[in-house]
């Protein structure tokens, strides 16, 4: 049907959409980059609550939303990429 847009398109439109609202990434602050194999498996919810539950650990926090996919039907590739900013060095302390 012309026009018409399925759940799927509608769910990857509004991601795209959200995609475009920026914020200034914070020292601490960790990004998520993943392909549709853990976003169509997964609900944004359930990732929120997975990234809270292992705060410190990224190969943990990685491992556990790839094992989410799996768990989910796992019908595609799943790539995860978790990284935490780190603050940026003191040079003044460097050259004390």
């Amino acid at each position: 049907q012309l026009g018409h847009r399925g759940q799927q398109d509608q769910r990857c439109h509004r991601r795209a959409s959200q995609a475009h609202r920026f914020r200034r990434v914070q020292p601490g602050d960790r990004v998520l980059l993943c392909s549709d194999g853990l976003s169509d498996m997964v609900t944004d919810r359930i990732i929120e609550k997975t990234l809270d539950k292992h705060p410190g650990d990224l190969e943990k926090t990685a491992r556990a939303l790839v094992a989410l996919a799996n768990e989910f039907g796992g019908r595609d590739n799943i790539s995860v990429i978790l990284m935490q900013l780190q603050p940026k060095p003191d040079h003044a302390a460097e050259t004390e």
